[in-house]
């Protein structure tokens, strides 16, 4: 992802470091450019209950004054099941606030970025290549040297020939392959061993989604030890800024 970054680090409008900010909840808005699947809220929501918010929203600030969002959106609508709910939860939500995308192109480039870390099915990443398929026949300011699978390789994480034939799928030049699972949809457990897989997964999946990391839990004799593998030193950056923004968490 670091050529993407550094693709991207060329605009202004994303070079320029985000500023925390605590914005009340009914001043954000989604973006309707998100093209991520927003699932599971309802475990979501119960970590956040029970553990607080580890990660800040990413928002810009729109003309009218309200944010939009430009990544966290599961963290978002699981946070307003929670204050609809009439849970005790802080209204005033922590935000990372980036300067504006000069353009829709830029914005939606973010928005996948911002999806990088998650766990996809095929459906998912052929959405996405679909998106930057789009964006490079809709923004001519955007120069890409050598082939688009190359380009699009980057920001899915999978070989140019994979990209190929998802390339090959939205456009309808071929079939999609039979859907299949997210990691972790699904997994065998002893029957000793179910509760315990169970709240390691849990645990995995809160400190992947707060810190946009693959998260690795392992029970301890005492406790449970928890990795985290970052893509790139950006990803790490932001996580410590977070952590040192978030004294005492939220």
């Amino acid at each position: 992802m670091s050529a993407l970054t550094s693709m991207l680090a060329q605009d202004e409008k994303i070079n320029k470091r985000p500023t925390y900010r605590s914005i009340d909840i009914d001043e954000i808005e989604v973006n309707k450019n998100n093209i991520a699947r927003i699932c599971d809220i309802d475990e979501l929501a119960e970590s956040i209950r029970l553990y607080g918010l580890m990660k800040p929203l990413e928002v810009y600030e729109t003309d009218e004054g309200s944010y939009r969002l430009l990544g966290g959106e599961r963290r978002y609508t699981a946070l307003k099941k929670l204050v609809d709910m009439g849970e005790d939860i802080d209204t005033d939500v922590p935000c990372l606030v980036y300067r504006r995308p000069d353009r829709t192109s830029v914005e939606k480039l973010q928005l996948i970025l911002s999806n990088a870390q998650r766990e996809e099915t095929e459906d998912d990443r052929i959405s996405t290549v679909k998106m930057l398929l789009e964006i490079l026949d809709d923004d001519k300011d955007l120069h890409v040297e050598g082939r688009k699978r190359d380009w699009i390789a980057q920001f899915i994480g999978k070989s140019p020939r994979t990209v190929q034939k998802y390339i090959n799928i939205a456009t309808g030049k071929e079939k999609p392959s039979p859907e299949e699972k997210p990691r972790g949809a699904s997994s065998p457990k002893t029957e000793d061993g179910d509760l315990q897989d169970e709240k390691l997964q849990q645990i995995e999946e809160a400190f992947s989604s707060a810190f946009s990391a693959n998260a690795k839990a392992k029970k301890k004799k005492k406790g449970v030890s928890v990795t985290l593998s970052f893509s790139d030193s950006e990803s790490l950056e932001n996580a410590v800024m977070m952590l040192e923004s978030m004294k005492g968490g939220y």
